[in-house]
């Protein structure tokens, strides 16, 4: 596509003298390079708030907002519905200027006709024909034994590099019916990504009373 720009960077934890500095450079990095969406897969229920609980153990929090501000963490529990018996629980997260838009929701609603075979990342990149042909897998749960090893460790780090490109091969596919809705709904992207059709069909509803000018119908069993 012409005029799209790829930036990458990859934060490494030995070029650090501890992991917090990391952290603060990697935030650093995404205030410079001011992005209106931030993204990734279940981030809002483990990454962000694994990120933030580091830094919480010297006494500071992420700074990611455009105004320089500290990231909110809700602390009232709310509830994404996969459909009417399953539903996760999450804390919303909020970064003044920005939209925080978790791949993890969006897929469930993509889901209409329930053919992922499990909502693993890995397993819809590749049910949705996007992997990489000759990406490294790796598996997570050795990482932490086998980050000393330095041929390990190389791939260790291109799994983590091709990783963090599969949530932005989703939101491609996935996120413009979310994207093209939104004008015409009174609540903001994040929200609309985070939020059930009902409630958004609730306030389209009510946008289209208050263009004619009428009250909303009042509520009858």
């Amino acid at each position: 596509m012409t005029g799209v720009e790829t930036i990458k960077k990859t934060f490494n934890v030995d070029e650090y003298e501890t992991p917090q500095d990391m952290i603060r450079d990697w935030c650093n990095w995404v205030i410079e390079m001011n992005p209106s969406i931030l993204t990734g897969y279940n981030i809002v229920s483990f990454d962000i708030p694994y990120l933030q609980s580091m830094l919480n153990k010297v006494g500071e929090n992420l700074i990611l907002g455009r105004d320089y501000s500290e990231i909110e963490i809700e602390e009232k529990s709310r509830e994404k519905r996969k459909d009417g018996s399953q539903s996760y629980s999450y804390n919303r997260i909020n970064v003044f200027g920005r939209e925080v838009v978790d791949m993890f929701f969006v897929a469930l609603d993509y889901d209409i006709g329930r053919k992922y075979e499990s909502y693993r990342l890995k397993s819809i990149v590749q049910q949705e024909n996007l992997e990489k042909e000759g990406r490294q897998h790796y598996d997570a749960s050795t990482i932490k034994n086998n980050w000393c090893i330095p041929e390990e460790k190389a791939k260790i780090i291109q799994y983590a590099e091709e990783d963090a490109d599969d949530p932005i091969k989703l939101f491609d596919l996935m996120i413009p019916a979310k994207f093209y809705l939104t004008p015409h709904i009174p609540k903001p992207f994040q929200i609309m990504t985070e939020s059930a059709s009902g409630s958004q069909l609730n306030a389209f509803m009510v946008r289209a009373y208050l263009q004619e000018d009428s009250s909303v119908a009042k509520a009858d069993a």
